[in-house]
């Protein structure tokens, strides 16, 4: 069953690389689709609201910076793909449900809301992880910047792009790296 899952999550994180769509893109989409939202229309504008808060805070990142490596991509792709199921989720929202019944339709708009409550759920649960992320990108960039004082030269200089200095000054005062 968890395979099955990581497969779907990769299927979409790759959905979302071959079309070159990222975090802001699929936060646009969501903003878009929500605005034609018919069913839940509540539940897709606050969802809608509440990736534009997210997409703001993002913004304020190195985020392909982030993408380089390996131990911070991994859950920002993960990221990508809530986000992705998000937008379909709200997308579903706005079709047409012309040959079924208004019981149904009360039921699965139930059912619908649900999803959206637990899509905003597991986008925040990402979002929780970014402290995490830049965390472990600042300590890297630390241990980077050390490797070439110790070096002597700028030869040594690491391919890796760096964060923000701020950033790293906040992460070494906040969980007192030396």
């Amino acid at each position: 069953m968890a395979s099955s899952s990581w497969d779907r999550v990769g299927q979409a994180a790759s959905v979302i690389q071959v079309t070159g769509v990222d975090a802001f893109g699929l936060v646009n989409m969501i903003v878009q689709a929500a605005h034609t939202a018919r069913r839940n229309r509540d539940l897709c504008q606050q969802l809608a609201q509440h990736v534009l808060i997210v997409a703001d805070l993002l913004r304020k990142l190195d985020i392909p910076a982030l993408r380089q490596h390996l131990e911070t991509r991994r859950p920002l792709e993960l990221l990508d793909a809530a986000l992705f199921r998000a937008y379909k989720l709200v997308r579903s929202c706005a079709q047409r449900q012309e040959n079924t019944s208004q019981i149904y339709q009360m039921f699965t708009g139930a059912e619908v809301a649900s999803k959206l409550r637990l899509a905003q759920e597991e986008i925040d649960r990402y979002i929780n992880l970014i402290p995490m992320i830049t965390l472990v990108a600042a300590v890297g960039a630390r241990q980077a910047t050390n490797e070439v004082h110790e070096d002597g030269s700028n030869d040594a200089a690491p391919t890796q792009s760096r964060l923000p200095e701020y950033v790293i000054k906040l992460f070494s005062v906040y969980y007192q790296i030396p």
